[in-house]
């Protein structure tokens, strides 16, 4: 578990090509479990076999199972050459129907508190990373973050709550792939001790169908992995976070809650946003529209702007981790 925030280095945009073959890998044979590589640079090994295979890594014979795996395994029901064949609208080496049976599959379960108020309005994005994995974002898009009660500004009450969690998966030559590591949002950001978001291995949370499950503080909707680690926590001056429920939610997975990725900050790469300005699915009737793809642009939840501040931006959030480029880092990489 890591504490400490590493901002990412600044880099180019790297178009990354996918083939339609991988009969430079088909000697391997279908994993057993995701090689547990993490890309150091352009001479790992990592990266050299990205470039003779595509998305799909080279390794040089599977892994065992067993033995302590940090993994979790999901059956997709795809390998990722269907992933690599047929309309990809945002131009990132993944289908559309690809992006779409992978964030149904990995979307988290959340144990809400049954008082809480969880409306919300959720997107995801899809992004191909280093080695054979592929990262999921999920947007939960909440109405309203009803604070605490004490007097500083974290505890108060605002329009939109910008929480998300992140999933890594590891893609495979077999329908059977594997939820390597997580990221959940806590805060994130936030000062005076009050942000607890952090990147954990699969296994350090529980799961259900191969997903993740995490524990959302009541009222402020921060992640954790679980009841303690949430009451553990706080938002600064001992002021504690509340979980403690049963209620299990699920994070709704639409065919057109795509959000694809930043053609803005990637001139020539070819990446196209699928999802920028939306209104509200839940509450047609409010008056904003939330923008995803606007930097510094904060989140209201869909609701009118209010003498407070809002939320943090998603687009600031994406691109933390990589999500406006051709291909993002391992969260690893991204949350040391």
């Amino acid at each position: 578990m890591k504490t400490a925030l590493t901002r990412l280095a600044t880099a180019g945009a790297i178009a990354l090509v996918f083939l339609t073959s991988v009969s430079a890998c088909m000697d391997t044979g279908n994993f057993i479990e995701p090689i547990d590589d993490v890309d150091t640079g352009p001479t790992s090994a990592a990266s050299a076999a990205d470039t003779d295979c595509g998305l799909v890594i080279c390794p040089e014979g599977p892994r065992p199972g067993g033995g302590g795996s940090t993994f979790v395994a999901n059956n997709v029901g795809l390998t990722i050459e269907q992933c690599q064949a047929g309309t990809d609208s945002d131009g990132d080496g993944l289908t559309d129907a690809c992006e779409l049976t992978v964030a149904r599959a990995f979307a988290p379960w959340m144990r809400v508190h049954p008082s809480d108020d969880i409306t919300r309005d959720e997107y995801y994005a899809v992004t191909p990373s280093t080695g054979n994995r592929i990262l999921v974002f999920y947007a939960f898009g909440y109405h309203r973050d009803h604070g605490r009660v004490c007097s500083h500004a974290i505890c108060t009450a605002h329009n939109g709550d910008s929480e998300f969690v992140i999933v890594e998966v590891a893609a495979q030559s077999d329908p059977t792939w594997y939820m390597t590591e997580v990221f959940l949002s806590a805060h994130l950001g936030e000062g005076w001790g009050a942000d607890h978001s952090d990147r954990f291995d699969a296994t350090e949370l529980d799961s259900y169908r191969g997903a993740p499950i995490v524990w959302v503080a009541k009222n402020k909707h921060a992640n954790y992995k679980s009841k303690a680690a949430c009451e553990g926590g706080g938002l600064g001056w001992g002021i504690a976070e509340h979980c403690g429920s049963n209620e299990l939610a699920f994070f709704r997975v639409y065919a057109d809650g795509n959000l694809g990725q930043s053609e803005n900050d990637n001139p020539g790469a070819g990446l196209r946003m699928l999802t920028n300005c939306v209104g509200s699915r839940s509450r047609p009737n409010l008056p904003r529209t939330e923008c995803y793809w606007i930097a510094g642009r904060r989140f209201y939840g869909w609701q009118s702007r209010r003498e407070d501040n809002g939320s943090g931006a998603y687009y600031d959030k994406l691109a933390q981790f990589g999500f406006h480029r051709t291909r993002a880092p391992r969260l690893a990489v991204s949350w040391p």
